[in-house]
């Protein structure tokens, strides 16, 4: 059974096995622990570092990757439905068309008033609308 090394676990077995052969090489002499001590120590230790940085930076940036689209996508929802709800939604028809939650179809809405492209009204009945006013219908079209 063959047994696959973590980066880190092959960044630190590598390095052992360098430092054993280079003692080798050192006290007793010879070229014949040059061989295992490349092999056997300093490839999988390169190998490892490696593996260990590179996951670590891919992990960073994914995370930062997945944020931004989920965010944008629900940006684009929110306009689809506003669009289609003549420039008024709530965070219900947000939750409805996405698999955000009510929450976070607030978050999203609210944010966009903050950024300036929603503005909210209350209707009598206590409901928070968000309204798109290039999404209203304009004076003279169709209702």
């Amino acid at each position: 059974m063959v047994r696959k090394f973590r980066p880190r676990e092959e960044f630190i077995s590598g390095l052992t096995m360098t430092l054993a052969f280079g003692a080798l090489w050192i006290f007793i002499g010879g070229r014949f622990w040059i061989f295992p001590m490349v092999f056997a120590g300093l490839i999988p230790a390169i190998r490892g570092a490696v593996r260990f940085f590179s996951r670590r930076s891919i992990g960073q940036s994914a995370a930062k990757e997945i944020d931004e689209p989920k965010s944008s996508s629900i940006e684009r929802t929110i306009l689809t439905v506003a669009k289609s709800e003549r420039g008024r939604v709530t965070p219900a028809l947000v939750a409805l068309n996405t698999d955000a939650s009510m929450s976070e179809a607030e978050a999203a809405l609210q944010e966009l008033v903050k950024q300036g492209y929603a503005g909210m009204e209350v209707r009598d009945n206590g409901t928070v609308e968000y309204v798109f006013q290039e999404f209203l219908p304009r004076v003279g079209e169709d209702s």
